[in-house]
């Protein structure tokens, strides 16, 4: 599935993170973020302004792409019309952006709805953490017969 993330609209609603470099700290994010778990996922992050070489050798799992002289926006703009993907997301909350990914035929999500996978998936895992009763009885009578084993040989 084909991600293509306007990164800057994205760090506008992460600014409290405290990053340092906000580029290396959004891609870092992106890491722990559900889409990065998918090796079939493909994920192109577009930034405004000037190209940081070292960033595409730290994070090669993404496809990063500075706008340079042009705007993310006309970079995203000029890739799906490249591309002509026939599916996946735009992650946007400018709504040019979005406009342009519906008539290119994917889908758009805004800045909150992408933010809320994250959420959704952090609250997910603190459930599956949580054991019932049967499952920690289950545990420790499997614990107890691997130790009696090991002790007996």
């Amino acid at each position: 599935m084909l991600f293509v993330l306007d990164a800057y609209n994205i760090l506008g609603k992460l600014r409290s993170r405290g990053w340092g470099d906000l580029r290396r700290g959004f891609l870092r994010y992106l890491l722990r973020h559900p889409i990065s778990f998918s090796n079939k996922n493909r994920i192109v992050v577009f930034f405004d302004g000037a190209r940081n070489p070292d960033i595409a050798f730290e994070f090669p799992m993404f496809e990063v792409v500075f706008s340079e002289e042009k705007t993310a926006d006309v970079k995203i703009k000029e890739f799906l019309e490249r591309y002509r993907p026939s599916a996946g997301f735009v992650v946007s909350d400018d709504r040019e952006v979005r406009f342009y990914a519906h008539k290119a035929g994917i889908k758009s999500l805004s800045v909150g709805e992408f933010l809320s996978w994250q959420e959704e998936d952090e609250e997910e895992e603190i459930s599956d953490k949580e054991l019932s009763s049967e499952d920690i009885e289950e545990i420790n009578a499997e614990l107890e017969e691997i130790w009696l084993r090991r002790k007996s040989s």
